[in-house]
Parts: structure tokens; sequence; C-alpha cells
């Protein structure tokens, strides 16, 4: 989820400044494939701030733009046989908040259950990049869920 406090590190970063966003993370997932070509990598999105959902939807237009922008870099990274993954942390929060709040009182970290949610959604996302398929390498999408709390 790298990235979410980049939305309150300064003046330069913050909900208007989507390009500095997203190349601060494309720099940083770089260096992490270039220092370790190996690695297997799993890139989750960032989650949203309950003060900025409306009727189920995030409203934050960097957080979109940030959140495609890491994933369709997954699928580039991938397409050339880096061992990186995408995990759609806020696609899961959102679905999750359906069935309750998870935020702490702030509106930015998570609740004790939000917390288990979290979790929960990491365990799945490294079993499954740990794991592989029989055939060939697994999808670089890992698969997320909000039934499990």
């Amino acid at each position: 989820m790298l990235g979410t406090n980049d939305f309150f590190a300064s003046d330069v970063r913050g909900d208007n400044t989507s390009e500095f966003l997203t190349k601060s993370l494309q720099g940083i997932i770089d260096d992490i494939l270039l220092l370790r070509p190996n690695a297997r990598v799993v890139v989750a999105s960032i989650p949203p701030f309950k003060w900025e959902i409306q009727k189920g939807v995030d409203t934050s237009q960097t957080k979109t733009k940030a959140n495609a922008f890491l994933k369709q870099r997954v699928l580039q990274l991938s397409a050339r046989g880096k061992r990186i993954f995408f995990l759609d942390m806020h696609a899961a929060v959102l679905a999750r908040l359906k069935q309750g709040d998870i935020f702490s009182d702030d509106g930015l970290h998570f609740n004790d259950e939000g917390n288990k949610f979290i979790a929960q959604q990491w365990i799945r996302a490294l079993f499954a990049v740990l794991q592989g398929r029989p055939k060939g390498r697994p999808t670089p999408i890992v698969p997320t869920t909000s039934k499990n709390y």
C-alpha cells in the first residue's frame, strides 16, 4: 500500500499532485526490482479514506489515478517477465464497507475489524503468489475477497 502517506507528507504532495505521486511510486517499484530482480513483489492499491467515500465511491481523483497507474505498471512489468502482482486493496475495502465500518475514528486508519480484514487480504495475496499456478506463472492480478472478516 505504498504511497498512502504521500497524501499527507507535505504541501508538494496531496490530492492535486497525482503526477508527483505516480512518479514516486514508479521509482519505488523500479528500485525494488533493480535491487532484487528475482523477488516476488505484491503492490497493493492505496485504500480509500473514510471522509472521501460518498455513496460507496471514493471521490479522490488522485487515488483513482494513482491506483490505475499502479495496476497498469504491474501489468507492464509482469508482461516483461517480472514477478510482480497487484492486490486491489482499494476495491476490497470499498466492498467490505458495505458490511459495516472498518475505520477508526480518524477515518484513515483501520479499527481492529479493519486490521483483521487487511491482514486477511494480504494473507490471501501472499498465499496465491507463493503457491503460483501449476501451469506457469500466476496471474499478475491477485484475487481479493470481502467475505472473510
